[in-house]
């Protein structure tokens, strides 16, 4: 790896480290990310060990969440049992992945919510009305974050 190389990679990993630690992420993850972003083929769980210094075990649990975070994808070559991974350079379709997943993670958070007041409209323990105005401001306030959700899903991102 060239010195520019080299100085390009520390330079994204710092930045990179720094957003993600925001997210309670560890830089580890970035370190993963970075080799395989750089990476001009494919490359496997050891192959990106190798240029981490980071276990296999290691490179497998932050692949693993990479893949559900970023726009890196696992695949298999034809005839191979190798999985293999790349970076798809596509950070508008790994945003619009989040925000499905992100959508449903709340409607599912709202659908029990719902499913809450139900049980609780006739119960007789006095705490169940306070309750249920609570978990009904809430509801209401995830059904917003639902809406935007569904607006940033249908925008065009740039380049679109």
């Amino acid at each position: 790896m060239s010195e520019n190389i080299d100085y390009v990679r520390r330079r994204l990993t710092d930045k990179y480290s720094s957003i993600f630690r925001e997210f309670g992420l560890q830089p580890t993850m970035i370190e993963v990310y970075m080799s395989v972003f750089l990476s001009k083929e494919p490359m496997g769980l050891q192959e990106i060990a190798d240029d981490t210094g980071y276990s296999v075990s290691t490179v497998c649990k932050n692949v693993n969440i990479l893949e559900r975070m970023t726009d890196v994808r696992r695949f298999k070559k034809p005839g191979s049992k190798k999985i293999y991974y790349e970076c798809q350079h596509d950070i508008k379709k790994a945003l619009r992945k989040k925000i499905v997943e992100q959508r449903g993670m709340v409607q599912s958070l709202v659908d029990i919510l719902k499913d809450s007041d139900e049980r609780l409209r006739n119960d007789e323990d006095p705490d169940s009305e306070r309750i249920r105005k609570d978990l009904e401001k809430l509801r209401k306030d995830y059904e917003k974050v639902i809406k935007l959700l569904d607006i940033m899903s249908a925008m065009k991102l740039i380049g679109e």
